[in-house]
């Protein structure tokens, strides 16, 4: 949806924070009119790589998709364990090829969204284990809105 309004195609889109932050990263001009909270379990971790903290996944293989908010996902995790990417090996994997790499033995945790986290859960059962990785929420610094000039918040309909 954010191509839409960026092509003009569009005033006005939702979006997740994926297309948001690919936006941010191409240097594309965007606004936020509003932010919804949430916090979200991202990672799954193979119960036999033996991970029970964020720490713990120094030198484990982590399963993630380049370019998605599943690399935000990683790079957080990453920096809320005191780790760097030189600390784990990055697998970058399609959402629907985590689970069976993780079944596999040939990734320790997978970093990406629903449904592929539920899904991983139910699939391997105990073989999988919920680290425990909430993110937050969305924070939509002040002021945001009204950096879209006055104009465009008129012809646009907005309302702030």
């Amino acid at each position: 949806m954010p191509g839409h309004v960026i092509g003009g195609g569009a005033d006005i889109a939702t979006t997740a924070e994926a297309p948001v932050t690919a936006s941010a990263m191409a240097n594309q001009p965007i606004a936020f009119v509003a932010g919804m909270e949430y916090s979200d379990l991202k990672t799954v971790v193979a119960a036999k790589a033996g991970v029970k903290t964020k720490a713990d996944l120094r030198g484990k293989r982590i399963g993630f998709t380049a370019g998605t908010g599943s690399e935000v996902y990683t790079a957080t995790l990453l920096k809320s364990a005191g780790l760097t990417p030189k600390d784990v090996t990055l697998v970058n994997l399609r959402p629907q090829e985590m689970l069976s790499a993780l079944a596999a033995g040939s990734i320790d945790a997978i970093d990406t969204w629903e449904p592929h986290i539920a899904n991983a859960k139910k699939t391997l059962g105990e073989a999988a284990a919920e680290l425990d990785t909430p993110r937050g929420s969305l924070q939509i610094p002040p002021g945001v809105v009204s950096q879209i000039p006055p104009p465009a918040r008129q012809d646009k309909g907005l309302l702030v």
